[in-house]
Formats: C-alpha cells, sequence, structure tokens
C-alpha cells in the first residue's frame, strides 16, 4: 500500500510553511513580559536598598564627624577639676543634646538641653555646646540625640539618630542599651567615642 502525501504539507505556501512564518504566539509574548517584569522589579529593589544603605553610611560619617568635633572643643577646654566652666572640672559632665521639636515620641530620655534657648550661660562650656548644638541640628539627623557621659577623666561621646528606614519592620518599637546608659529605640543608630582627657 503507498502512503498517501497530502500536496499542501509539501509546497513552500502550505500549512506547515504558514505556521513557521506567524510569529511570537501569545503566551510566548506574556511569559517574556513577565519574566522582564521580574528582572525589572528585582533591579529596581537592589536600587533602593542601595540607596538605603549608601544614606546611613553618610549619617554614620557624620555622626562620628561631629562626635569627634566635641572632643576636640573638649580638649581645647579641658581645664583642670575644681573649674566648673572646663571639661575636666565638670563643665560637660552627663550632658546630653535634642531637639526637643523633632524627637521620635517613643523617645523619653531626658534631654538637658532641648534647644539653643536652653543654651544660654556666657561661660566657655555653653558656648562649645551651643556650637556643636547648631552643627548636630545642621547635619540632617532624623530625631537625634547626643550626649557626654564621664567616667574619672575618660569621657564618651554619642551621637544618635533616627534610622528606622534602614531597619527592619519587627525591630520597630524595640528598645536596646545605649553607650549613654539606658534604653534608646532600636531603630536609633548610635556612634560612641572614648576619650581620656
Amino acid at each position: 500500500m503507498r502512503p498517501v502525501v497530502h500536496p499542501h504539507n509539501d509546497r513552500p505556501g502550505g500549512l506547515r510553511g504558514a505556521r513557521a512564518h506567524r510569529g511570537f504566539t501569545l503566551i510566548e509574548v506574556l511569559v517574556t513580559t513577565a519574566v522582564t517584569v521580574v528582572a525589572f522589579t528585582g533591579l529596581v529593589t537592589l536600587q533602593l536598598l542601595s540607596l538605603r544603605t549608601a544614606d546611613s553610611a553618610l549619617q554614620r560619617s557624620r555622626a562620628t564627624e561631629m562626635a569627634y568635633e566635641l572632643i576636640d572643643r573638649m580638649r581645647l577646654n579641658r581645664g583642670a577639676p575644681g573649674r566648673v566652666e572646663t571639661a575636666l572640672g565638670g563643665g560637660y559632665d552627663d550632658v546630653t543634646l535634642c531637639n526637643a521639636g523633632q524627637r521620635r515620641p517613643d523617645d523619653t530620655r531626658p534631654c538637658t538641653y532641648g534647644g539653643l534657648a536652653d543654651l544660654n550661660n556666657p561661660d566657655k562650656v555653653s558656648e562649645g555646646l551651643r556650637q556643636w548644638w547648631r552643627t548636630v541640628d545642621a547635619a540632617g539627623l532624623k530625631s537625634w540625640y547626643a550626649g557626654v557621659e564621664r567616667s574619672e577623666d575618660v569621657f564618651t561621646i554619642a551621637v544618635q539618630w533616627d534610622d528606622s528606614h534602614a531597619e527592619q519592620d519587627d525591630q520597630i518599637g524595640l528598645t536596646r542599651t545605649s553607650c549613654l546608659g539606658g534604653d534608646m529605640p532600636r531603630a536609633m543608630q548610635e556612634i560612641c567615642l572614648m576619650t581620656q582627657l
């Protein structure tokens, strides 16, 4: 018996040739679009994470610079025990600064100087703290808090700021121990420097 041959399948313009030249099917286009959207979403997410990390690194660099600035001010006004308007005389002991109008609602720690109006004494310590308050406030650190803790002639200087955009959602509302003592919101970052005068 002879095999049956369909003439339209062997010709270039037949059914098989038409199927081969029709282009992409709708499913192929949808799969390609889905893969492209997933890849683009991944790239955008990666870019956002990179920007957050870069912003956090910039804030950390600024905070470190400001902590060193206060150390330099304290060294310039080192003084001696008994001279209250100096660092060793107790002028910087247990001082905390913040911008009271921009604090986090859950940050209830005491703030010695919540604004420039609180630093109105004409002595050298108040002038140095006034300048430092302006510097920290102008740095753009969100909900900043700064302070000095003293143990004999060793001083701990801390600069803290709200970095909640870089924290995980499950950490917001939690607290952790600050180098100044006491608890601070977990979403706040902290730079601590120690120096001996």
